[in-house]
């Protein structure tokens, strides 16, 4: 698992080739493991009184997040591609609600393989 969640770092700015399921989903749900852990210990520090080390940690959590969407795009892209979809796919998350489960349907498809890795 562990591995997958670091190749997905290591393609964080490598938008062709293909990504299959797994590779998808054992970047996705660490990433939100590591998210809810972040918010967790920023939570006990405020909670503690710790104000500016939760401060701090919020910093380093912004920054995670914007190197983290861009993986998350990349890697999302490379999904598409794998189902046989155009990349412009993406943008059916704008659709509130429905559009958001949509595109989990379609990450939860299997691959269709269409193109080379």
């Amino acid at each position: 698992m562990i591995n997958y969640y670091k190749d997905a770092w290591k393609k964080a700015f490598k938008f062709k080739g293909v990504a299959n399921r797994k590779e998808y989903w054992l970047f996705v749900l660490p990433n939100i493991l590591v998210t809810v852990t972040i918010n967790i210990i920023i939570g006990i520090f405020n909670f503690l009184g710790y104000g500016l080390l939760a401060q701090m940690m919020s910093s380093i959590f912004q920054v995670f997040v914007l190197v983290s969407l861009i993986a998350s795009l990349s890697i999302s892209v490379r999904r598409l591609r794998d189902l046989g979809k155009r990349w412009g796919w993406i943008f059916i998350q704008l659709i509130p609600f429905l559009g958001f489960l949509y595109f989990m349907f379609l990450m939860s498809l299997p691959t269709k393989g269409l193109y080379d890795r």
